[in-house]
Formats: structure tokens, sequence, C-alpha cells
């Protein structure tokens, strides 16, 4: 049996989805009571292999710089 790490939120849901592709299902999911964040049960067989895949990790930076170029642009309200 896989060691699991409860501890992924929804902030990390690329990681979720690249669970979900590797082991054909979406991953086991709940709401944490303390904090009301939704919690996936990712094996840190596929955290380790998402982060180690170097072509997505340059996606998702490149994703998440210009998203953060789209939200500046949005709270302006002008262009750049």
């Amino acid at each position: 049996m896989s060691v699991t790490n409860r501890s992924i939120a929804t902030d990390h849901a690329d990681l979720m989805a690249y669970d979900a592709i590797k082991n054909g299902q979406i991953p086991p999911m709940y709401v944490d009571g303390l904090t009301g964040r939704i919690i996936a049960d990712i094996s840190l067989d596929s955290r380790d292999a998402f982060l180690a895949d170097a072509p997505l990790q340059r996606y998702l930076s490149a994703k998440m710089a210009v998203w953060r170029v789209i939200s500046e642009l949005r709270n302006k309200g002008g262009r750049q």
C-alpha cells in the first residue's frame, strides 16, 4: 500500500488532476473540519512524479505567469 499525504488542498488542483490521470480516478477528497478547505488524498508516488516532470513544471510556471498578468490587468481595468 502506498503512503499518502492528506494535506493536498485545492490550490494544488494541477497535482490532483495529475494523480487522477495517473490512477484513472479522481483522488478521494474531503472537507477539512478545521479549515473548511477541500483536501485530497494523494499518494506520495504521484506527488513525486508530478514534481519530477520537468516539462509539466515549466508549463505550469508559464501558466501561473500568464494568469498573474491576467489578474493584474483585471484589477487595473485596463491594458498593458
